[in-house]
């Protein structure tokens, strides 16, 4: 039997997502490719389970990409703008979580938002960093799309 957690009226599966900071640190820092791959797969399965569309997720790599147009220095640093632009993606999330609860009643954003912040405070302005958290949302997004396409355990 499934267990479902209520939160304001929303009924949704009970299921945890924490990261660890250590996790958060391998993934992002560190660029542990096996980690990323495996959390991003736990994550998209959730999302899609919790109903998360796609078009919710794929906005904000919209605006990632926009971040990583102007990212680039000369240092492996990244840019003053493309830092301010990134910060700015928490408040972006906050909001966006709150209109997807109120709209969909679902908190699957608000799921994504609670692994996502930590992991853009982890990067910090490191350059190589912020390229592995575009990794690893890119990977949440296909194990999003894997799961909703019913070919997530299939052997490609």
């Amino acid at each position: 039997m499934e267990r479902r957690r209520r939160t304001k009226g929303i009924q949704e599966p009970a299921v945890d997502l924490y990261l660890s900071d250590s996790d958060i640190r391998e993934i992002i820092q560190d660029g542990n490719a096996k980690l990323l791959v495996e959390t991003a797969q736990r994550i998209g399965e959730v999302l899609h389970e919790k109903k998360l569309t796609a078009s919710a997720i794929r906005s904000f790599l919209g605006m990632l990409r926009k971040i990583e147009v102007f990212a680039r220095t000369k240092d492996g640093k990244l840019s003053e703008e493309a830092y301010r632009e990134l910060i700015f993606l928490k408040p972006m999330l906050a909001y966006q979580a709150q209109r997807y609860r109120e709209n969909h009643r679902s908190d699957a954003l608000s799921t994504l938002q609670r692994v996502l912040v930590p992991a853009i405070d982890s990067i910090g302005r490191d350059l190589q960093a912020f390229r592995n958290f575009l990794k690893f949302f890119e990977a949440i997004i296909a194990y999003h799309k894997a799961a909703a396409g019913g070919w997530a355990e299939k052997e490609i």
